[in-house]
């Protein structure tokens, strides 16, 4: 397939799936409010802010810009040589990002301050921070189709994943 088609159905697939995106997040929001109320709401947007302050700060971006070349050569020893060294980075970042947020962890009755949850904020951390550090340990895969021009394919993937997450 060429890179002009591989492009306009990145292009296609990330517009369709954005537009889902927007109207799913509406959806649940509004669906959260209704049946957990207003603190559940502002739990989940506190700790998706902290957890998107934890992000890779643009090193994908980075990784996907180094692998053009040796994607478009198929030199498989450079990008395996690559996907070894970005897969180590990933790995020191998802230590990294689980040292900072356990702490961060501990701070939550100040960062939560009086906003009544029956559910333990622990245990809805946990999972905002594991759900975090898990998308490291397959980012490095997942840059290789992004640099040959496939995003369509993890992005479909998450596509799905998403609205059945969304839909449970």
């Amino acid at each position: 397939m060429k890179r002009t088609q591989k492009s306009f159905i990145n292009v296609m697939t990330s517009f369709l799936t954005n537009a889902v995106f927007l109207i799913t997040a509406f959806v649940v929001q509004k669906t959260l409010i209704a049946t957990k109320g207003a603190e559940y709401n502002s739990i989940n947007g506190l700790f998706s802010s902290i957890m998107m302050s934890l992000a890779d700060l643009g090193i994908g971006t980075a990784i996907i810009y180094h692998m053009y070349r040796p994607v478009a050569e198929r030199d498989e020893e450079k990008i395996n040589s690559l996907l070894l060294f970005y897969k180590r980075c990933y790995l020191a970042i998802s230590g990294v990002v689980l040292l900072i947020g356990i702490p961060v962890g501990l701070l939550l009755p100040r960062l939560v301050g009086d906003a009544q949850i029956p559910d333990s904020i622990y245990l809805i951390y946990a999972l905002f921070l594991a759900d975090c550090i898990s998308s490291y340990f397959l980012a490095y895969k997942k840059s290789l189709l992004y640099a040959d021009l496939k995003n369509y394919i993890p992005d479909a993937i998450y596509f799905v994943t998403y609205v059945i997450q969304n839909a449970l």
